[in-house]
């Protein structure tokens, strides 16, 4: 009877792994809420199990970042992990990490914030690249 069931359980959890494996990236992006930005989680989020892509969109959809200075962007999110250069008018925060079969890394989504020649932020998206391994 223990086998049966150890059986059984193996293969629903082969199942439900298999069905969220199954589903392309684009639409398990599309599957992320909105959620209310709250700085401690942005600063402590693991890319892997992130709300940060939830939390941007909070922030794009209410204009939050649009005419901000670049030292109120770095007070609100901390510091970004890429910049393109010292001089660069674009920053670039690292949102969430999409994985395929559960180790494949296949796309990145970003929060990219553009700034005006005045240092203020004119143009905040989320971008999203997806990664081909062929």
């Amino acid at each position: 009877m223990r086998r049966k069931l150890l059986v059984f359980f193996s293969l629903i959890s082969s199942l439900v792994w298999f069905l969220n494996c199954s589903i392309p990236i684009e639409q398990q992006r599309n599957m992320i809420p909105s959620k209310s930005f709250v700085s401690e989680e942005w600063e402590s989020s693991d890319l892997r199990w992130s709300n940060r892509p939830g939390m941007a969109r909070d922030l794009i959809k209410r204009n939050v970042l649009i005419g901000k200075t670049r030292i109120e962007i770095f007070e609100l999110l901390g510091e970004p992990e890429f910049v393109e250069d010292n001089q660069s008018n674009q920053i670039t925060y690292e949102l969430e990490q999409l994985f395929q079969r559960g180790v494949d890394l296949a796309a990145v989504e970003n929060l990219k914030i553009k700034f005006n020649s005045m240092d203020t932020v004119e143009k905040a998206e989320i971008e999203f690249l997806k990664i081909d391994w062929r």
